[in-house]
């Protein structure tokens, strides 16, 4: 079970922290409050979310493994 904090929510989207709080109260979204060093962090299942904030982070994902792959193919 993959989790994600709004932060990363919000960088997937291209939002602001804000912005991603207000859309997930708004909507409604289910998280789980965390204690970190820096306070409470809203942590989120990634299979919970709306599709499209689910589809932004794997695209997300993708774009950061892709470097690796494309170092471990052979060149011609």
């Amino acid at each position: 079970m993959q989790q994600v904090s709004i932060n990363e929510i919000a960088a997937a989207l291209g939002v602001v922290r804000t912005t991603a709080v207000r859309r997930s109260l708004r909507e409604d979204w289910h998280f789980v409050e965390e204690k970190g060093p820096g306070g409470k962090t809203k942590i989120f299942t990634v299979s919970k979310l709306p599709k499209d904030v689910r589809l932004a982070l794997a695209r997300e994902q993708a774009e950061e493994l892709l470097p690796a792959v494309q170092e471990e193919q052979p060149k011609n």
